[in-house]
């Protein structure tokens, strides 16, 4: 999964992850004229091949940590880490996202990982508690979970395509438990993330919907990079590979 995610959807999410990048700066120019921050560095959660955290090293002038639960994920990040001479700055290790290091850290930053998490509430929460004083979280999730979830993303295209396929075929073997999202089934998670929030001692500064186009090459593109390198890839390890291909 991690070289496959690597290659294809670094790029293809590039665009949020370039958002995360400039509300991040825009926090480091507010700071430069305060006091300077408590607490040291960046945490990145669900840090993936670690693509995100020499930049966000660089943005905040400080060390970085990246977390991911993946042993292939932290491999590629390591690589990227050791290629750029910047090992004494910036490391990655595999952790659970859900018991981040105690910090405090003046910036933690999470770009589609959220959405991952048992728990994404209680994530957030965690994620929140080990900022610094003056510090700034920069969380850019996929909303997940019930049909709500087609709704906005999109009104008609690949992800509402892939739930009808699903659906159709767990009505067909009278088993409609079959597909479940990383956040469970509770479509409105999302909806309580700013009272986690500020309940976890944050002032939430902006809370927005952030749209960009995913372009595919081909249709083969699509299938075989959602369903073995992306968010898809899920399916395939609960239901096996002859359910998921079924559906193609």
């Amino acid at each position: 999964v991690a070289p496959g995610y690597d290659s294809l959807f670094v790029k293809l999410f590039d665009p949020w992850t370039q958002d995360a990048f400039m509300k991040l700066k825009e926090h480091a120019l507010l700071c430069t004229n305060q006091e300077p921050q408590e607490g040291t560095g960046a945490l990145v959660t669900c840090c993936g091949p670690g693509h995100e955290l020499l930049p966000i090293a660089d943005i905040m002038g400080s060390t970085c940590l990246g977390l991911d639960l993946s042993p292939g994920m932290i491999t590629i990040a390591s690589n990227r880490i050791v290629q750029a001479n910047r090992q004494n700055q910036v490391r990655a290790v595999v952790r659970d996202c859900m018991d981040p290091p105690p910090g405090p850290y003046r910036a933690v930053v999470s770009v589609f990982g959220l959405q991952q998490m048992p728990d994404p509430l209680l994530a957030l929460e965690r994620w929140i508690r080990v900022l610094a004083p003056g510090g700034v979280a920069v969380i850019i999730f996929w909303p997940s979970g019930g049909n709500s979830t087609v709704s906005m993303v999109e009104q008609e295209g690949p992800w509402a395509r892939f739930r009808q396929l699903v659906t159709s075929k767990n009505n067909s073997s009278a088993n409609n438990n079959t597909i479940h999202n990383s956040a469970g089934d509770n479509s409105a998670w999302y909806d309580k993330l700013v009272e986690v929030a500020e309940r976890a001692g944050a002032k939430v500064l902006e809370d927005r919907l952030v749209q960009h186009e995913i372009t595919w090459e081909d249709r083969t593109q699509l299938w075989e990079g959602m369903t073995r390198s992306g968010p898809w890839h899920a399916l395939r390890l609960k239901r096996g590979d002859a359910f998921v291909d079924a559906l193609g």
